[in-house]
């Protein structure tokens, strides 16, 4: 309700910006989604919001980012341009023992990085492979496995990115 309050109190000088740091922090999931259609009619009405945020989810819903690394603006786009193209592609791996397997498909050349999600693996693999190769490659480790090419989300993009910086690869 704070946030909502200082929100509406932003919005009685009718500001033709607005600048919020990380406002829904410590809201509840119903708050957010207020909070959120909130902001939506405040920029349906013409005032440009930047918004900083960590909450992947929140900032697909911009229309544009900028991705911070290291203090400094790393890339910009919209979602859209900062979750497609590059040099590979995202699979998910299920099955009862995909995490297990983590290590094995690490050790695959054609993988170059693998984040777990839940009970499923996330495998960024080289664009040169085909699905059908690396389902070939995953079930020689496991009959029970299997992976399903996915749409990556912001979340997605910005790990990768991360990660692959932290490895000194700056080309993904």
């Amino acid at each position: 309700m704070m946030q909502k309050l200082a929100l509406a109190c932003a919005l009685v000088s009718q500001p033709r910006a607005m600048f919020l740091d990380e406002p829904t922090t410590g809201v509840d999931p119903v708050s957010r989604r207020a909070f959120w259609r909130l902001l939506n009619g405040v920029r349906v009405e013409g005032v440009a919001i930047l918004y900083a945020t960590a909450n992947m989810d929140e900032a697909e819903r911009c229309d544009r980012v900028g991705l911070l690394h290291a203090g400094r603006l790393d890339r910009q786009g919209t979602p859209l341009e900062l979750t497609t193209g590059g040099d590979a592609v995202l699979v998910g791996v299920s099955g009862a023992t995909a995490r297990r397997q983590r290590a094995a498909l690490l050790a695959l050349p054609m993988v170059k990085l693998v984040f777990p999600v839940g009970r499923q693996l996330r495998v960024w693999l080289d664009v040169s492979c085909s699905l059908a190769e690396f389902k070939a490659r995953l079930r020689a480790l496991d009959s029970k496995l299997d992976a399903q090419p996915l749409q990556p989300t912001l979340q997605d993009a910005a790990l990768r990115e991360l990660a692959m910086k932290e490895h000194g690869d700056e080309n993904g």
